[in-house]
């Protein structure tokens, strides 16, 4: 919650004589926390909210720059990495399935999960070729 006032912590989701789906969520007055209190917080989405939190007037710069900070820290390069094994590997596991069958998938979802982009694109080129799912992981 980002101003002071009475907030719905349920949303019903329906028509007028049945309901489809129901959303419970937790509700957190962020206008009521002081920013001081978290510019040094290791929890990113703390320290992204500084600038909705409580703070004087004179402090809108050092809180904006505390939440900036908090940004900077993200390893980028890290989600960038896990996003391309992710996709690499549903790839893999789509070309397994459409080549071999199902079966093909399951007996490799692990090891195909563990790989790293650069093996997972190495068995996507070998699945054009390839007789065998073994074929493709050796």
């Amino acid at each position: 919650m980002l101003h002071p006032g009475g907030f719905r912590e349920a949303l019903s989701l329906g028509s007028d004589t049945r309901v489809y789906l129901q959303f419970s969520y937790l509700a957190w007055p962020l206008f009521g926390l002081k920013a001081r209190d978290y510019f040094d917080s290791p929890n990113l989405v703390a320290r992204l909210n500084l600038p909705n939190m409580q703070y004087a007037p004179e402090e809108k710069v050092e809180v904006y720059a505390n939440a900036v900070r908090g940004l900077r820290t993200l390893d980028a390069d890290r989600f960038i990495e896990q996003g391309m094994q992710q996709g690499e590997a549903a790839v893999l596991m789509m070309l397994l399935q459409e080549k071999f069958g199902a079966v093909s998938v399951d007996a490799h979802r692990e090891r195909i999960k563990a790989a790293k982009p650069d093996q997972l694109l190495r068995w996507s080129k070998r699945i054009l070729t390839a007789e065998t799912p073994e074929t493709v992981f050796h």
